[in-house]
């Protein structure tokens, strides 16, 4: 029986491109140069159209299967999962977890967390974004600056960095030379010796940070809309999805979301549920119930 090669069938491969897993793709782009170069093709069009402003971040991409890896990459998984106690001496007990993928600030993403902290004696994680360049440039040459919270880092830094705590609604962003004019609320404090960041909080968000302590355990969802160039924290509250309204307006060009811990102690578990691009975020589905305000930002830590 005559069969048509699969190079001449390329709407069949687009199709099938959609579908495939990052191996299988991979085991097809090697079948010949003529079906390579029409996966790479499906592959543009699919990373341009259902991935657009999502690059690969720490992988070596493969431009035969770049839509598989990009998709492996944004399904749910853990970023961090620690049980560290008081008596750590050897151990950096502060981090900075990236995911594998940068975000192009002038989209629209919404990126989910699911988050579970016990025994959490001081303070517990928290989510946000880094300057994807920085990364980049700084931790090829030495990747344990990585150990370190790059939202509220041991000494002052130039690079940009801000996270939320979920349970608590606390926000923090490392210090500028230049204080950063781009915050929505009032005016940062001035006259301040070099602090390593600036700390603010979400107006009307009820802690649960107590229900982290002791004995006890608790879990939250939180989740982080990005779109033109502003940054605003959703969270799951007590009545509902709660929103924290924009708390920064100029991102970097290109960001990458991250799970943050600092002078960690307890156990935790930070994992990314979703990546939603041009689509509306989950919260949505429901409304938020409370839509906060940022409060004035202060030094951290206090002089």
């Amino acid at each position: 029986m005559n069969t048509m090669p699969l190079i001449q069938l390329p709407d069949v491969l687009l199709e099938l491109a959609e579908l495939l897993s990052f191996e299988d793709a991979t085991c097809l782009a090697i079948v010949s140069v003529s079906t390579l170069r029409t996966l790479e093709a499906a592959n543009r069009f699919l990373s341009s159209s259902a991935c657009k402003g999502i690059e690969l971040f720490g992988w070596r991409p493969f431009k035969g299967a770049l839509f598989q890896q990009v998709q492996e990459c944004v399904q749910p998984h853990v970023l961090v999962d620690v049980c560290w106690c008081e008596n750590r001496e050897t151990e950096t007990s502060s981090l900075t977890v990236p995911m594998p993928i940068s975000l192009d600030t002038s989209g629209r993403f919404f990126v989910r967390f699911w988050m579970s902290a016990g025994q959490a004696w001081n303070g517990c994680p928290s989510v946000g974004v880094v300057d994807a360049d920085r990364v980049r440039t700084e931790v090829l040459q030495d990747p344990s600056k990585l150990c370190d919270d790059w939202s509220r880092p041991r000494e002052p830094s130039e690079g940009f960095g801000i996270c939320c705590n979920p349970y608590t609604g606390k926000i923090h962003t490392s210090h500028s030379s230049k204080l950063p004019q781009s915050v929505v609320g009032d005016s940062m404090e001035q006259g301040v010796s070099a602090p390593r960041s600036w700390t603010a909080e979400v107006i009307g968000w009820q802690s649960g940070e107590g229900a982290t302590q002791g004995e006890r355990r608790s879990s939250i969802e939180i989740g982080m809309l990005i779109s033109n160039g502003t940054l605003e924290f959703i969270r799951r509250g007590p009545n509902g999805w709660e929103s924290s309204g924009v708390v920064w307006e100029q991102l970097p060009a290109k960001i990458l979301c991250c799970a943050f811990l600092f002078d960690f102690v307890g156990q935790a578990v930070v994992a990314m549920e979703e990546v939603r691009v041009n689509r509306p975020p989950s919260y949505a589905e429901t409304k938020c119930t409370r839509c906060g305000k940022l409060s004035s930002w202060t030094a951290w830590p206090p002089a």
